[in-house]
């Protein structure tokens, strides 16, 4: 299977909604990391928000995908937002 074919099963793109939750802090890692494509969310650690993401590109939920540790973070949909989800 060529690469883009393995990768395109790999993945798939999600919507959300502003106040949705993209991820939760405390969930097992594992799963698949995220890409974001479009919009922006806020991160937000022990009920603080750390930063807000608008950079399209941007990686989010990968260490806790390689290390198999726990989210660090919650990641809150700021504006509607489009990510694409890499599972293994």
């Amino acid at each position: 299977m060529p690469l883009a074919g393995v990768i395109e099963s790999m993945s798939k793109t999600l919507s959300f909604k502003p106040g949705d939750i993209i991820m939760r802090e405390g969930d097992r890692g594992g799963d698949g990391f995220y890409i974001l494509e479009s919009g922006s969310f806020e991160v937000i650690k022990q009920g603080v928000k750390i930063r807000e993401v608008i950079i399209a590109g941007t990686i989010f939920g990968e260490m806790s995908d390689i290390l198999g540790q726990a989210r660090s973070c919650t990641i809150v949909a700021k504006t509607p937002c489009s990510v694409t989800h890499i599972t293994q």
